[in-house]
């Protein structure tokens, strides 16, 4: 397994090119304390395998923040990361797990795909996206 930081500089490209390769795909959205990342403890669900809209960066001048939104229609929700400090994609080979967000404050946003899959290796689009 490897964890792939993603320079801050580069987060907006990065979140532009993750939202596009792999919207509708069906992720779940877990947090937890960062130094517990390596242990056994049970992270707390946010959202579970709803298909992912977009992340994106926030526009607060003060601090990075990144947005998650998942969901469609009336289900469609959106997740707020303040003081942003590292973006991480996760992945298993060549296949992508999804990515990991830490904050400032110690805590670890971790989105992660149902199941982990190269996307050239997939045969088209998402069955909300038809």
């Amino acid at each position: 397994m490897a964890d792939i930081p993603i320079p801050e500089t580069e987060w907006q490209s990065f979140c532009e090119q993750f939202s596009r390769q792999h919207h509708g795909w069906l992720v779940s959205l877990h947090q937890l304390a960062t130094a517990e990342l390596e242990s056994a403890s049970p992270a707390a669900l946010f959202a579970g395998e709803q298909p992912l809209q977009e992340v994106r960066e926030g526009n607060h001048a003060e601090h990075a923040e990144l947005i998650i939104t998942v969901g469609e229609g009336r289900d469609e929700t959106s997740f707020l990361i303040e003081d942003a400090i590292a973006v991480y994609s996760l992945r298993r080979n060549d296949a992508h797990r999804g990515l990991r967000i830490d904050n400032r404050g110690g805590t670890s946003t971790l989105l992660e795909f149902r199941v982990p899959a190269a996307p050239e290796l997939l045969d088209g689009l998402a069955e909300s996206e038809r």
